[in-house]
């Protein structure tokens, strides 16, 4: 596995996606299964820094990011969360408070308090004092209205249970007006899913306080909006204009006053078509680079659209700016393809050609072959494509917030889906597959929400034969995960552990689709990344909760662990003509270095990267079936439409004879 891990996408789905799994059930499932790699989006405010990350968590974010989706929330002012929005207020004389949140006639005001005179300070003292303004009982989304005349600034606090403020805000003593909203539930309340420190109980309230020179005039006054602001609203889904390609859809992470997301315009394209959702009486200008237009909310259905021009190939900034707080939605579509072309194949191998794939991400599947230099490109909300064989791949996806999550077969060469396989009911959720084509079967797994469990399943790629072949408590699966098909489609094999540590091997023979289980020694299956030669490869620890790992062989029906290596690897086994190996990276200061690991005797040897520029340093090891002794390297295969994305050109890497092929045809970001 790599770091585009499990957590990473089920958190992004349970979140922002079709989910109504309670947060219980939510933790199990993150504690309990990892499945294959995804392309997600990268997510931060409009108008704001986009956050500093270090090592390969920032170089992995950055070269699978394919669009910008934002709030456009203004400027940052102090030490805010992604929960506000600012708007400056300039004027020449200080209102009261009541006047102070005119502008905000839905916000109720909670608490005020007011200092001196309008117009002039009270002195010129300059010493800061603190004091406490008052107690809160917020449990919706407020704005905060601040004025002030004096020296320096003012400081505004707003915290909960001792804990350290989660609304911190400097403004500056020359009399303008200044507004903040909170646009989430706020720490202190007892609203479901809000995030506060541990040591800060539901209903907690808040408490206010300024920092402000002694001699200053000011004024606070907080208005709370009603709580049902916070409800996210489930849109209709939008059907995309005859002759026309769904771009980008733009789900709101809150209620705001806007959305906006940074694209580049397929070649092709003259025109996008954005089609907005709102739920509250706003006015909504929407823009793509020079070109705008206007939208009355509410909506109903699938919104209203408006049309406009762009120019093909061009990066702009989409926008949808409303002048009160709604929920906003905005779907883009474009009169242009989907997808780019990238320059011929080099020469390659016997078989690799052929060998298709398929990345799916929180919108769009993506289906090629590698040695093709153009993709297909399906509207698909969470796509989460396993393991393929041949032609074939399993896609599990969400078509709503409210309808089964479904398993359909896919042929990546026809670009459609042959079939459904399996559907499940929300909360239940469908995870990662694995295509056997030895056998014309798929394995998939499956969250049983009801009875707390998950299950592994069979199925044939007809769509009989539907059943389940192993089945793992979460008070199991909590502390311990792993499951895969073995390399030459023999068997398909799921680890778990008890509390207790008391760990088992559900062994699934894949031709007569007998199990059989077998006792492990103590130490948990954390990571499961391969079954070769009679052999389990796993990351393993006394406890998948601590930091300790270490990577180790042991046969298939159980006996003793042998070490490879100590920490927990990230990358993928292959069958190679020299024996097992493992092909995966490690960090290196702030760079890594991709190895190549003999499991039988355990040599490591680096991969020659001395001619890679710096987007290569960064490419991630692909769990794809290759003939021969080969494997590839890349940044992510979905050539998804948004922004041109920091990723390097992939590579083949021969572990054997160490020999290197650049794939310029599949998406990269040196074209």
């Amino acid at each position: 596995m790599n770091d585009r891990s499990f957590d990473q996408r089920a958190r992004a789905w349970l979140q922002l996606g079709p989910s109504k799994a309670p947060v219980e059930s939510v933790q199990a499932v993150l504690a309990a299964i990892e499945t294959v790699p995804q392309d997600h989006p990268v997510l931060w405010p409009l108008g704001r820094p986009r956050p500093l990350m270090r090592g390969r968590s920032a170089m992995a974010l950055a070269a699978a990011a394919a669009l910008v989706v934002a709030v456009l929330a203004g400027s940052l002012l102090g030490q805010r969360g992604p929960d506000v929005a600012t708007t400056p207020s300039p004027s020449t004389s200080v209102p009261d408070t009541t006047g102070l949140l005119a502008g905000y006639p839905e916000a109720t005001v909670r608490l005020s308090k007011s200092v001196g005179s309008a117009d002039f300070p009270v002195s010129a003292e300059s010493k800061v004092e603190r004091i406490e303004v008052g107690h809160l009982d917020l449990q919706g989304p407020f704005v905060v209205g601040i004025a002030c005349r004096g020296a320096g600034k003012l400081r505004f606090e707003v915290s909960s249970g001792g804990a350290e403020p989660f609304m911190n805000l400097p403004v500056t003593c020359d009399g303008a007006p200044f507004h903040e909203e909170y646009l989430s539930a706020p720490q202190g309340s007892s609203a479901p899913g809000v995030a506060r420190p541990t040591n800060v109980p539901a209903n907690a309230g808040q408490e206010v306080a300024v920092s402000v020179a002694a001699g200053a005039s000011w004024r606070v006054a907080i208005g709370e909006y009603p709580a049902d602001l916070t409800a996210r609203p489930e849109f209709p889904l939008v059907q995309t204009t005859s002759g026309w390609n769904q771009f980008l859809v733009v789900d709101p992470p809150q209620v705001g006053r806007g959305l906006g997301a940074a694209i580049d315009v397929p070649e092709n394209a003259t025109r996008l078509g954005v089609f907005v959702q709102c739920t509250r009486p706003a006015n909504v200008s929407v823009s793509a680079g020079t070109s705008s237009g206007a939208v009355t909310c509410p909506t109903t259905g699938a919104g209203q659209r408006v049309e406009l021009a762009v120019t093909g190939g061009s990066s702009l900034d989409v926008t949808a700016s409303a002048d009160a707080l709604t929920w906003l939605r905005i779907v883009i579509e474009t009169d242009g393809e989907l997808g780019r072309t990238y320059p011929s194949a080099p020469p390659l191998p016997a078989g690799i050609s052929e060998v298709a794939y398929a990345a799916g991400n929180d919108q769009f599947l993506a289906l090629g072959t590698l040695g093709s230099s153009r993709q297909t490109i399906v509207p698909m909300p969470w796509a989460r494509p396993g393991l393929a064989a041949g032609d074939l791949v399993a896609v599990g996806w969400a078509p709503s917030g409210t309808q089964p999550t479904r398993l359909e077969l896919w042929s990546i060469s026809e670009g459609r889906a042959l079939r459904t396989l399996a559907e499940v009911s929300l909360p239940s959720l469908i995870f990662e597959s694995w295509v056997d084509g030895t056998h014309r079967q798929v394995f998939y797994s499956v969250f049983d929400a009801a009875a707390q469990k998950v299950e592994y399943r069979r199925v044939a790629v007809d769509g009989s034969g539907d059943q389940v072949v192993a089945s793992v408590p979460m008070s199991h699966a909590s502390t311990g995960r792993g499951a895969a098909l073995a390399l030459d489609d023999s068997v398909f094999v799921a680890d778990a552990c008890a509390a207790s540590l008391d760990c088992v091997r559900d062994i699934v023979d894949a031709a007569t689709l007998e199990r059989r289980t077998v006792q492990l020694p103590t130490g948990e299956t954390c990571a499961l990344l391969g079954v070769v030669d009679g052999l389990v490869v796993e990351s393993t620890a006394r406890s998948c909760n601590e930091e300790t790992y270490r990577t180790t062989a042991i046969p298939l029906d159980g006996g003793e662990r042998r070490t490879l290596a100590d920490g927990r690897i990230e990358g993928t086994v292959v069958a190679s003509s020299a024996g097992a190996r493992i092909v995966y990276w490690e960090g290196v200061g702030e760079g890594q270095v991709f190895r190549i690991l003999d499991v039988a005797s355990g040599a490591v040897d680096d991969i020659d990267s001395s001619a890679w520029g710096v987007q290569e340093s960064w490419l991630m090891v692909e769990r794809i079936r290759l003939p021969g002794d080969w494997v590839l390297l890349s940044a992510g295969l979905g050539d998804f439409p948004g922004p041109k994305t920091f990723r390097g050109v992939p590579r083949l890497i021969n572990v054997v004879t160490g020999e290197q092929i650049e794939l310029v045809n599949l998406p990269n970001s040196s074209q």
